[in-house]
């Protein structure tokens, strides 16, 4: 679990510092504050050897992605410009010394803290030096380049570089490699940690059926059936049909579309069946938490959210302008069940350009609260 954040380079946040975290976070803010982009740089950095293929999912959601990316069989300028709109200049191409330190996507816990769990994102120059195998073949070896010079005629390429652990970690691939971005790229870690990201229309990273499959028939089963019964108590089952759509049968036998049930239950549905999905140590991401929820029903869902983040063992953090969510949210923090420190509310603010953090505690939440301080 993250205790706190810094987040250098990523879109908006140039340099961004979260001192404290707690189990479940809540962010706040005016629109263009980074509340999505946090989100986004947790998910890139929760999926530890399968960075790439995650940032692709996200740029897809964000039309960032262009025709020849798609095919995966990319030019190197259309690598480039798809892979610059992550940098906060939009810097595309530096040479790694120390003073570019500071150009480098940093995701992680705030310097001098766990420096082992670190992400860092940088596009680099490498040159081509020939080097002679065991059975006298020459081949071409790229080193990384610290200087113009080195690369100056010389055969050199750009490379997408991430390293964690300190630098033991290490990655390198070329921007002209047609499988850049491909699903398959890497081999996921099974022992890495899980995700799950629900964003603002209840699309998920994976589809509802790969979901679905992975808690058919389990007791998380049954999570996601008292959570649909707050929006909807006469639910009594649910499944997937053969074409993946979620249904419900109801206390009168009737088999319903639970997208003709409205906005909410779906909602309900996508949080949850997501967090089930976490496994121990995972993250889950919400954007926009209140989006299709009456204010009657989010306390409850924070009830259940609360309970599983413990149950599971996983962080939850999620995105809000409505102050109906933060009172529902600061109502279950207070309500005696859990530590105080469980949760947090993170308000960003938009400092001449620069996102700077506010971290508020239960009471300092409750106080906000009674005042209407304006979430937005």
């Amino acid at each position: 679990m993250l205790r706190s954040l810094e987040i250098r380079n990523y879109r908006n946040l140039r340099h961004l510092t979260i001192e404290k975290l707690g189990r479940v976070n809540l962010l706040v803010g005016k629109n263009n504050t980074g509340k999505t982009s946090v989100l986004e740089a947790l998910a890139i950095h929760a999926e530890q050897g399968n960075e790439l293929p995650t940032i692709r999912k996200l740029l897809r959601k964000r039309g960032e992605f262009y025709p020849d990316f798609e095919k995966q069989n990319s030019s190197v300028e259309s690598n480039l410009t798809t892979l610059k709109s992550l940098f906060t200049d939009r810097n595309t191409n530096f040479f790694i010394s120390d003073e570019q330190e500071d150009k480098r996507i940093y995701i992680g816990e705030l310097a001098g803290q766990d420096a082992y769990e670190i992400l860092r994102i940088a596009l680099v120059n490498s040159y081509a030096v020939s080097r002679s195998g065991e059975n006298g073949n020459e081949y071409n070896e790229y080193v990384i380049a610290t200087s113009s010079e080195q690369v100056e005629k010389r055969e050199s390429r750009v490379e997408i570089l991430l390293t964690r652990h300190g630098g033991i970690y290490q990655h390198r691939i070329s921007l002209t490699d047609e499988l850049l971005f491909s699903e398959h790229y890497f081999a996921k870690d099974n022992s890495s940690v899980f995700l799950q990201f629900v964003d603002a229309k209840n699309q998920t990273l994976e589809t509802i059926p790969e979901l679905w499959n992975k808690v058919a028939l389990t007791e998380s089963e049954d999570d996601v059936l008292k959570a649909l019964q707050i929006i909807e108590p006469s639910i009594k089952r649910f499944s997937l049909v053969g074409d993946g759509r979620p249904i419900v049968r109801t206390g009168d036998g009737q088999r319903q579309a639970l997208s003709s049930m409205g906005d909410g239950v779906g909602r309900v549905f996508s949080i949850i069946l997501a967090a089930v999905n976490c496994e121990s140590s995972g993250y889950l991401l919400i954007d926009e938490f209140e989006n299709g929820l009456h204010y009657s029903v989010q306390e409850k869902l924070w009830e259940i959210i609360f309970y599983l983040a413990e149950k599971l063992n996983i962080q939850v953090f999620a995105t809000t302008h409505s102050l109906d969510c933060i009172e529902a949210f600061s109502a279950v923090l207070n309500n005696g069940k859990q530590d105080l420190e469980f949760g947090t509310m993170i308000r960003l603010e938009n400092y001449e350009g620069n996102i700077e953090a506010t971290v508020y505690d239960a009471n300092e939440i409750q106080s906000t609260t009674r005042v209407h301080v304006d979430p937005r």
